[in-house]
């Protein structure tokens, strides 16, 4: 589960990697462990480093990667439809 309302990608200080910002308060995402509604069952998460959002949610580590790949790839695609103009669909 991503949060597509708060979860953004940045550029980090060096402008060379890209980083997860939370779109609340501007600033990178914490990765976390936590547990959902089952104490055994510990899942993956993106916060907000306020803890006021949670970012993402995943139960391993693959569909964290690859929901965050899938993520990414429609940001940028996002981006760059806006930079030449094409209307959204």
């Amino acid at each position: 589960m991503i949060d597509k309302e708060h979860l953004k990608l940045d550029t980090g200080i060096s402008g060379d990697e890209i980083i997860w910002v939370c779109a609340h308060c501007g600033q990178p995402a914490d990765h976390a462990n936590g547990v959902q509604n089952n104490p055994d069952q510990l899942v993956l998460m993106l916060m907000c480093p306020t803890g006021k959002v949670t970012l993402g949610e995943w139960a391993t580590e693959e569909e964290k990667t690859v929901q965050l790949a899938a993520y990414a790839r429609e940001l940028r695609l996002a981006q760059i439809t806006h930079e030449i103009g094409i209307p959204a669909t």
